[in-house]
Order: C-alpha cells, then sequence, then structure tokens
C-alpha cells in the first residue's frame, strides 16, 4: 500500500519485443520486492501488442503496485517511449529501468535518500553490474563494460557527482521534464540488437538538463542493478557496431550540446585505460590464459578501431556509408 508521507516514485520501463517477456517478469518482481512502499510502475510497450497484454496479465497476476501499462503506437523508438512514459507519472521522481535489468532491493529507498539529501542535484544513477548469462562470459574487460549496458568499468566507490546518467539505472526530479525531454535522434534506427543508429539520449538528457538547471547528477553505489549480458553482445558484430555509433555520436554531442569538455576528459581517460593498462595487462596475460586473453585483447582493438572510425564518420559524413557496413 502506497505511503503519502513518503515521496512518490514512478519507474519507467519501456520494451518493443517478447523476447524480453522473461526479462520484464523478473524486473516487475524485484520491483514487488523492494524496500522503498510508494512507488507506481509504468510499463511502456511498442511494436508488439501481445507484449502489452501478457505484461499487464502477468502484473497484475503478481499484484505489482500501482501499475499502469500502455501501449506506444505513435512514433517509435527508445526516447518517444520514455516521454510518453513521463507523461503518465505521477512520481516527484521519475526513475528508469532497463526490461532486462534487477535493481536491488533498495534501489528505489536509495535514490530517495540521494534527492533529499542533496538539494542541488536533479539526477542520481548508480552502477550497472553485469549479470553474466553464463560465468564463462567474465572474460570481458571491464574497461569496455560500457558496450554491455554497465557501468562498473569508471571505478567509482563513493558518492560523488559525474557528468551523466546511465539509462539502465537513472532517476530524475520531475522538474527536470519540464525544460528538456529525450531527444529520439539517439534511438529512433536502434531497434535491433547491435544497435543500428547513434545512441545516447541519456547522456544527451543528462548534459542538457544540467545546464538548463545549474544541477549536477549523482552516483550513489548504493542505487545498484545488475543488468544482463547475453552472449550476443561479447560478439565482434556487435562490438564493433556499438563501438562505431557511441563514437559517433560522442561526435554529435559535442556538435550539438557543445559538451567537449566533460566528454573529452571522458574518452581521454578511457582511451589512457584501455592503451595503457588494459591491453598491456591484456599482452602479459597471454601464457597463463591464451584463451581468454585473445579474446580481450580482440576487442579492445575492435573497440579502440571502430570507436575512432564512428567518430571521424560524423565529422566526415560520407565516411559513414562506408565504416557503418564494416562494423
Amino acid at each position: 500500500m502506497a505511503d503519502n508521507k513518503k515521496p512518490l516514485v514512478s519507474i519507467i520501463i519501456t520494451s518493443y519485443t517478447m523476447k524480453r517477456f522473461k526479462d520484464i517478469c523478473d524486473l516487475l518482481d524485484s520491483i514487488k520486492e523492494q524496500s522503498y512502499p510508494n512507488l507506481e510502475v509504468i510499463f511502456v510497450a511498442e511494436r508488439s501488442r501481445e507484449l502489452y497484454e501478457v505484461v499487464k496479465a502477468y502484473a497484475k497476476k503478481r499484484g505489482v503496485p500501482n501499475f499502469k501499462a500502455i501501449f506506444n503506437d505513435g512514433e517509435g523508438g527508445l526516447s518517444a517511449s520514455r516521454n510518453l512514459g513521463i507523461k503518465h507519472a505521477e512520481g516527484g521522481i521519475i526513475g528508469f529501468l532497463d526490461d532486462d535489468a534487477v535493481p536491488s532491493r533498495t534501489w528505489t529507498e536509495e535514490l530517495v535518500k540521494s534527492f533529499s539529501a542533496y538539494n542541488d542535484v536533479i539526477g542520481v544513477t548508480g552502477p550497472a553490474l553485469p549479470l553474466w548469462e553464463d560465468k564463462s562470459l567474465s572474460w570481458f574487460p571491464k574497461e569496455l563494460y560500457w558496450i554491455i549496458g554497465c557501468s562498473d568499468w569508471k571505478g567509482l566507490s563513493g558518492i560523488c557527482y559525474v557528468e551523466c546518467a546511465w539509462g539502465v539505472n537513472m532517476a530524475f526530479r520531475r522538474e527536470a521534464f519540464s525544460i528538456a525531454h529525450f531527444a529520439d535522434l539517439y534511438t529512433k534506427g536502434a531497434y535491433k540488437e547491435g544497435k543500428v543508429g547513434p545512441v545516447g539520449d541519456d547522456i544527451h538528457f543528462s548534459f542538457k538538463v544540467k545546464r538548463l538547471s545549474n544541477k549536477y547528477i549523482l552516483y550513489n553505489p548504493h542505487v545498484k542493478v545488475w543488468h544482463k549480458v547475453p552472449s550476443y553482445k561479447l560478439s565482434s558484430k556487435y562490438v564493433r557496431r556499438y563501438a562505431f555509433w557511441q563514437g559517433y555520436s560522442d561526435a554529435m554531442f559535442k556538435n550539438i550540446l557543445g559538451a567537449a569538455s566533460e566528454r573529452l576528459k571522458s574518452e581521454c581517460g578511457l582511451l589512457r585505460s584501455i592503451i595503457g593498462e588494459a591491453i598491456p595487462s591484456t599482452i602479459r596475460q597471454l601464457t597463463k590464459d591464451h584463451e581468454n586473453a585473445l579474446k580481450r585483447f580482440r576487442v579492445l582493438i575492435e573497440a579502440l578501431i571502430f570507436f575512432s572510425l564512428g567518430y571521424v564518420s560524423y565529422l566526415i559524413p560520407k565516411l559513414v556509408v562506408i565504416t557503418k557496413n564494416l562494423a
């Protein structure tokens, strides 16, 4: 039962395929077990009426609190579905979870504590840790966790301000959505596995809302989720495509938002980590763990090359036609 003495938190989940039904059920079960009582859950389905109906039925069967199901029959894409969910949200805090994420039991409680303790904060994010489909996949280098939708590669351990929130695990004060919205230029075409198109509506939104509100994004290590990682995300095809479009999108951020300094600092730090630490460490491991070291070396090199190609392709548009077909 809702506790009206505590701020209402709206949790928005979006999805578009029956392939994620089991994941969504796991997510709804974890939300039902949250330690914080005053919640509403908004599920936005697009493209699949079947998904809309079965998720609605499952939420009713499981008694998910204050559940709303919405079908997006308008403009498609993650950003459009998030914006539609926001229109139906009633909470003073609006949070977002990916449809294949599993939050910690205290996820909502820690969000509320963060917003209550820091008046200068407009958004809160936290770690997204890999939940491997198979433990044999854990060879994947932390420096590339951003490719599989995880954030532990940043190595943050305590509460601090960060440049942006991560879409798999983020929340904002309601006021943020009166001054900005999620931009569909990043996610409108990225429907298929492999990220076919620019990515980063969460980063774009974070930069824009920070600038317009003159407030900050807070990282709280206790606002924790686990993000499921299937084996296809470790394939060369997926790594190349995601790295390419992330590089392309980062160049776009700087052009559209003028967010050069923060993103450049982040990119340089990542490059130093990969070139100065990850690659030498992987080479040293060749004699001890030959098979996994070769896998790590392969994805590190592919990510570097295709991120760079994507970045340059935005600056020289004719290259997109040539290089995106390689990704």
